[in-house]
């Protein structure tokens, strides 16, 4: 029997991913690939969680339509995480394998000789390597080329970049970049592309009381709730240029000439990156970001309320954003229809005196 295994973080799984099973089961054609999600790293820290990493590989090995490629759960139930040698060793006598070949990426190659047990892996099972022709080789690697211990794949052609990019669906199947948008994965990377630090705590500050809020008054909303705070202010700080780019074309574009200041639409900037540059579909979510700074829409929702009210009371704004703040913080709790009209009549006085200005 012949059997392929590939271990990974897949902290996200990514086009990439795909395309190096594809080009490895083309090529060796085994058995049973496995694809192996490792529960813990020993150099660097995972965004997601082991059981969030597997649900997003489910969906992205669906499009493969491949009943031969299975995900190996060895690690699931082992926190502290397998050595490399443990799981490999454990599955060759589990399939009882003839043939097992180990899929690695080619920064992998200069510290092999490194690996636990390496004298047994290396009579035990061959390496696949993906990388590109005229790479540096170790003498090791040079030795296991010599015995067919190693073997390369060079038709590998996809670059991801940086974590920042992996993130983005541009790199992901359609499926697994809902699924992150769904659950806010990778929201630190994602944001801090258009925000600095301080802002992003602000963002995760009016994230939790929006969620403690939608819990005390509509619980099924407090996940988009949390979502739609830790997006609102992503285009905060853009330029009035970019904002005006952004809201080109669509139905807020109209509002660019009632306001002295552009940056009061950054709003609707952040739905237009979130639309058609995270692919991100709901519109409940988008509604209630595009309104949290000035109610352009008239159709004003629970969530809209929510987030308005969230951003303008989270805990380090003071009476300088908002006078008599502290009583609106208690007020949100009983009543959010009377709080969010009393500060929108606040915010309303006060964009009508900066215009006058």
């Amino acid at each position: 029997m012949r059997i392929v295994n590939f271990a990974g973080s897949f902290d996200p799984i990514h086009k990439g991913h795909v395309q190096m099973i594809k080009e490895a089961f083309e090529d060796l054609k085994p058995d049973i690939f496995y694809i192996t999600p490792i529960s813990r790293s020993f150099t660097k820290t995972y965004s997601t969680s082991y059981q969030q990493r597997v649900e997003m590989i489910k969906l992205a090995l669906k499009d493969l339509k491949n009943e031969n490629v299975k995900i190996n759960y060895c690690e699931a139930d082992i926190p502290e995480g397998y050595s490399g040698y443990k799981h490999i060793h454990d599955l060759k006598q589990y399939t009882n394998a003839e043939e097992l070949y180990i899929v690695i990426g080619a920064d992998h190659l200069n510290d092999l000789h490194t690996w636990d047990e390496i004298e047994w892996l290396k009579n035990n099972v061959i390496f696949y390597v993906f990388a590109r022709r005229n790479i540096p080789l170790t003498d090791f690697a040079k030795q296991l080329i010599k015995e067919k211990k190693l073997i390369f794949n060079h038709n590998f052609d996809f670059e991801v970049g940086s974590y920042q990019q992996r993130v983005l669906p541009t790199f992901l199947n359609d499926e697994v970049a809902q699924y992150i948008n769904n659950n806010a994965l990778y929201i630190h990377q994602r944001l801090i592309t258009r925000m600095k630090e301080e802002r992003y705590q602000h963002s995760v500050r009016v994230a939790d009381l929006a969620k403690s809020l939608a819990l005390i008054y509509k619980p099924e909303l407090a996940n988009k709730a949390y979502i739609a705070g830790l997006y609102h202010d992503w285009c905060k700080e853009a330029s009035d240029a970019s904002i005006l780019a952004l809201i080109k074309d669509t139905k807020y574009d109209k509002y660019k000439d009632m306001f002295h200041r552009i940056n009061n639409l950054h709003g609707p900037a952040c739905v237009s990156v979130m639309k058609y540059q995270i692919y991100f579909s709901d519109e409940e979510i988008l509604h209630a970001i595009a309104n949290h700074t000035i109610l352009l829409d008239n159709d004003i929702n629970m969530l809209d309320k929510i987030l308005y009210c969230a951003d303008k009371l989270e805990p380090y704004r003071t009476e300088e954003d908002l006078t008599n703040i502290n009583y609106y913080r208690n007020l949100v709790k009983s009543n959010l229809d009377k709080t969010f009209e009393e500060i929108v009549q606040f915010q309303h006085n006060k964009f009508k005196n900066d215009r006058r200005r």
